[in-house]
């Protein structure tokens, strides 16, 4: 519904300008058809909302910016509550930028999220794990992360941990449509 009324929005400001073109008034055609852009990419930015329009943006270019394929041997995990637990992930990068995570700007990391055993987010943000080179786009590598559960004060219990690449200071990647990995994960008393 907002799309449709996006739409008709765009389309009566493109046919209202150029009828002032018409009328005399004074604007120059190159300034009217400007304004016919402006005015479709505010309607489309504030009534879908700006994330979900450069989101469906995005889905237009040939290939996403941020997009990767995170996948793992392991369908679940045990760690004991006192020691570190590894996971091994296969990480391709499905996207048009090259991953790098000793870049002075906007390294590239593994990280992830913690759960509870319905998927209720716990903790958003823990430690990394780096690529060891860069990444181009099509490559892809096998990262371990290390799960330290008494480090990073997580109580005995199931969960589910679930693995996404960050762009450090710009996004997330599964906030521009990548997939992550959930893997359940037990820690131990």
């Amino acid at each position: 519904m907002k799309l449709i009324f996006c739409i008709a929005a765009a389309l009566s400001a493109f046919t209202a300008i150029p009828l002032f073109i018409i009328r005399g008034e004074k604007f120059g055609k190159r300034r009217a058809y400007l304004m016919i852009f402006c005015s479709a990419l505010f309607f489309s930015s504030v009534f879908i909302g700006a994330e979900h329009f450069f989101s469906i943006l995005e889905s237009f270019w040939p290939s996403r910016l941020y997009a990767a394929e995170i996948t793992s041997d392991t369908s679940s995990f045990i760690i004991p509550s006192i020691g570190t637990g590894e996971i091994t992930l296969n990480v391709i990068n499905r996207g048009a930028l090259t991953w790098d995570s000793l870049a002075e700007r906007e390294p590239v990391f593994l990280g992830w999220h913690l759960h509870n055993e319905r998927g209720v987010m716990i903790r958003f943000d823990n430690t990394r794990a780096p690529f060891s080179l860069p990444i181009p786009p099509g490559e892809s590598e096998r990262v371990v992360v290390h799960v330290s559960p008494a480090l990073e004060g997580i109580p005995a219990g199931r969960y589910l941990i679930e693995f996404d690449l960050v762009c450090e200071n710009v996004t997330w990647f599964a906030d521009r449509g990548s997939a992550t990995c959930r893997i359940p994960m037990e820690v131990l008393p």
